[in-house]
């Protein structure tokens, strides 16, 4: 390292002062103290006074005021200090000398004067890093640099030890003068030039594209120990370093850090120490770097919205946003859904009115499934920017898939039609009627008087067919018109557009599914006369060949599995079905090995042992566990909790970061190895990420095949079936309805009757066990309770032919069965469910998912 010394070992008191002052930056003291040599024209006194004003003055380069320096008043007192300096300050008014010349833009003349002017800026000797003259001989060596890269670019190693002194010695001198600086003074500063030439040091590795090199050298500046000063410098070379690595280095490029391979030097700039933590991969230094510069971004965001500060005030929000934007980007790729909302939720204190951030906090809200804040921060984002579609999308998908807030979920996807007509986007606007119809299903659905159910209908019809025109090409769009056209059971118009579907997405599970269900209710039309049963048998064989084929894609989705056991069972006996739930068992404990033998005990949960267990399918293939009619247990977002992170200085983040990686290894990691695997449910109309419960999904394989037991009689193996299912699963409405079906089949018509009752109140939409109770109701002659039932089923599902029948056999039983009105509403109902019965599937049409939902 090169020194200065100056020529006298002694200085008076009142100069020491003045140089004191100098080196804080409080060059207006300075200039105070120095005013009584102002008059003096020779002599150390006037030299160091003409020093002084020259700073006071050039300062004002540093701030962007270059218009406000009178050159020709600080050239002449230049000119006075060299005239009359010692061999310090001679050098000091040498480059005060050539800062003029480089703000003036004569370059040769800095070069000249640096170089051959009688000053050798290698040969100085520094004896005190604190002294203003370490900072001048910085800024010296930064122009050096800076001038002979402009000039020859084949001078790289010297331009690169020019710019390495630069910045080591005003990082060290920084860090020895603001370590004392008291409160009420700024910080010193950067000087630009010396800024400028520490970046120049890695933009010229880059422009070499040598990553390895200029990864390096970001690593290396970041390990100083941080200044005031050169917080700014901090964030953005933390910043760059994350860009680098996330956009620029390839995984198999990357390197970790060896903090043991650099050795704190006599000289250099101190460093924090080496038993800081030390990121394992690309994606963790990123993100730890991100962290550092939010840190230090938000901090020094401004807050004050005043006009005066309008311009700087959105600048550094906009820096603060690119951050934001790349955290989020490193943070989904490991998938802190949770902490990433954490992290941008402190950044609303000076986003009002900042779409992006409220946007993207939005976003992770979702995706760490906190939906209901996540509406609330979507209708900000509305008022912010009210002509934005994807806004109205998403807030419809949130109102309608996770809510349930049907009237919200019209409200948002009607305005999302008219904003997206009104800006022309045919795409946006077929998403938009989609939406809406879903909406519109849901009413329906939902819906008890049937005349304003078949209204709600007509209307999600309509919104389908115009999703279907506004964007010819979207298989959601055919996939929904047709799944609303089956349930009123239009079959005919239900295949085509079920096709229609299946030719632009030919394997999502859903559409396959519902061209099954097509098949099979067509296998029902004229199925009572004995020429049409090998018209039967064919439809039944076409449903049997569209499961198999969409099981060829993914063999392991659930829903098919169970619509395929059904199928066989209709088409070659109850056997065949039972076969193919067995080899689902084997199936499922192929998957989950680890919870084979597991029983739900007293006063044990099931989302508690569902949350204490990884959930690793052992095979790599895509799993869909979307079963109709099935709640899932959901477990936690699984992030770490770090959200005092903003509270700690940037030297404790690697601490924390520590405890981010670990919390987010643990809940996405093998016992044995490190991939992680993200439980999935169907990739159709966008559900993704859902947890799920391997348990309850066993607990309805053995319910279904309860159900097929007791079609064929066979009591006892159902009743093993369901108690197995109950040991397994939590009570819900469908093992209470299994088991009243086997109390009716043996004969405890009582106790059929209480566990029907304990269902419905469960669920009071489940059409079976309100036909089981009417069944159980009419077989008692309590025919008044029993019909209450059956239109409590139908205004549940009114396309239902086993309820339309069994309510006209109750109407023809009752005591008004002598009735001419009554005997007229027991024909109708027997000739709705003949009619009904012509196009009846095996498993409901309204079971089939719809909707486009987020997640």
């Amino acid at each position: 390292m090169y020194v200065a010394r100056s020529n006298r070992s002694r200085k008076t008191r009142l100069e020491l002062e003045i140089e004191k002052h100098r080196a804080e930056g409080n060059f207006n003291k300075a200039l105070e103290f120095a005013c009584p040599f102002r008059s003096e024209r020779s002599g150390l006194n006037a030299c160091l006074y003409n020093l002084v004003y020259c700073e006071s003055r050039l300062v004002l380069s540093e701030k962007e005021y270059t218009y406000a320096i009178d050159f020709k008043d600080i050239e002449a007192a230049v000119e006075t200090a060299l005239r009359n300096a010692d061999d310090q300050y001679r050098y000091e008014a040498s480059i005060l000398k050539a800062k003029i010349f480089f703000i003036q833009e004569q370059y040769e003349k800095v070069v000249d004067l640096l170089t051959t002017g009688g000053i050798d800026l290698k040969k100085v000797r520094i004896e005190s890093y604190s002294s203003r003259f370490a900072c001048l001989l910085s800024e010296g060596f930064a122009m050096l640099g800076l001038f002979i890269e402009t000039g020859d670019a084949d001078v790289n190693t010297e331009i690169f030890e020019y710019y390495e002194l630069a910045g080591s010695i005003c990082i060290r001198y920084l860090q020895e003068v603001e370590i004392g600086l008291p409160e009420n003074l700024q910080p010193v500063g950067l000087p630009k030039s010396v800024e400028t030439a520490i970046k120049r040091q890695v933009v010229s590795s880059l422009q070499q594209n040598d990553m390895t090199e200029a990864v390096q050298k970001f690593r290396s500046l970041l390990r100083y120990v941080e200044t005031p000063s050169t917080k700014r410098l901090r964030q953005s070379l933390a910043r760059q370093l994350a860009e680098l690595l996330l956009r620029v280095v390839c995984t198999g490029k990357y390197h970790k850090y060896l903090i043991s391979s650099e050795r704190d030097l006599a000289g250099k700039p101190r460093r924090y120490p080496a038993d800081g933590y030390v990121p394992d991969d690309q994606l963790q230094e990123a993100i730890l770097m991100l962290l550092i510069s939010e840190f230090i971004a938000s901090q020094d965001v401004i807050l004050n919205r005043s006009a005066d500060l309008a311009e700087d005030r959105i600048k550094t929000v906009n820096e603060t946003v690119a951050i934001y934007d790349l955290l989020a980007i490193a943070l989904v790729r490991k998938g802190y859904f949770s902490f990433l909302s954490k992290t941008l939720e402190r950044a609303l204190k000076f986003s009002y009115q900042e779409f992006q951030i409220w946007y993207q906090f939005a976003l992770s809200l979702i995706a760490s499934q906190k939906y209901y804040r996540a509406y609330l921060v979507l209708r900000e984002c509305q008022r912010i920017d009210p002509d934005n579609i994807s806004v109205y999308l998403l807030a419809s998908s949130l109102c309608l898939g996770r809510l349930h807030l049907i009237e919200e979920g019209i409200f948002f996807a009607t305005r999302g039609v008219k904003v997206a007509s009104k800006a022309g986007d045919t795409y946006l606007s077929a998403r938009a009627h989609l939406m809406l119809g879903w909406a519109y299903s849901i009413s329906a659905r939902e819906c008890r008087m049937l005349p304003r159910k078949a209204e709600l209908q007509v209307k999600a019809v309509e919104e389908y067919t115009a999703a279907t025109k506004a964007d010819p090409e979207d298989h959601l769009a055919w996939y929904h018109l047709a799944t609303e056209l089956a349930i009123k059971r239009d079959i005919e118009q239900a295949f085509k557009a079920c096709r229609r579907s299946i030719l632009l997405a030919p394997t999502q599970p859903e559409t396959i599914r519902l061209l099954a269900l097509l098949h099979t209710a067509s296998a029902s039309l004229n199925s009572s006369n004995q020429g049409a049963r090998e018209g039967r048998q064919a439809h039944l064989g076409q449903a049997l060949r569209a499961l198999q084929s969409g099981l060829a894609d993914r063999p392991h989705d659930f829903a098919l599995l169970f619509t395929l056991a059904k199928v066989q069972a209709e088409l070659h006996g109850s056997e065949a079905g039972l076969k193919v739930y067995i080899d689902l068992i084997d199936t499922w404990c192929e998957l989950f090995p680890q919870f084979q033998g597991q029983r739900l005990e007293n006063g044990v949960d099931e989302a508690s042992m569902f949350a204490s267990s990884a959930i690793l399918p052992s095979e790599s293939s895509t799993i869909d566990f979307c079963v109709s009619e099935t709640d899932f247990t959901l477990a936690g977002d699984g992030a770490a909790d770090c959200e005092h992170i903003a509270l700690l200085p940037t030297n404790r983040l690697e601490a924390i970061f520590t405890d981010l990686v670990s919390a987010g290894s643990a809940s996405t990691t093998t016992n044995g190895g490190s991939a992680s695997v993200q439980p999935q449910t169907t990739s159709f109309s966008g559900a993704v990420g859902v947890a799920f419960s391997p348990l309850a999904l066993l607990a309805k394989i053995l319910g279904c095949m309860a159900e097929l037991y007791l079609e064929s009689d066979r009591i006892e193996d159902a009743h093993d079936c369901v108690a197995e299912a109950i040991s397994l699963s939590q009570i819900n409405h469908e093992l209470l309805y299994l088991r009243g079906r086997i109390f009716e089949a043996t004969g405890r018509l009582d106790e059929a009757r209480a566990m029907y009752e304990s269902a419905i109140s469960i669920n009071p939409c489940h059409v079976k066990s309100l036909y089981g109770l009417a069944s159980t109701l009419k077989r008692s002659e309590q025919y008044v309770l029993a019909e209450q039932a059956l239109r409590d089923a139908l205004a549940v599902d009114s396309t239902n032919s086993r309820v339309w029948r069994l309510l006209g056999e109750v109407l023809s039983s009752a005591e008004t069965s002598n009735d001419p009105a009554s005997k007229a509403i027991a024909t109708t109902a027997l000739l709705s469910a003949i009619e009904l019965e012509q196009t009846e599937p095996l498993e409901p049409f309204y079971t089939l998912r719809l909707g486009v939902y987020c997640s």
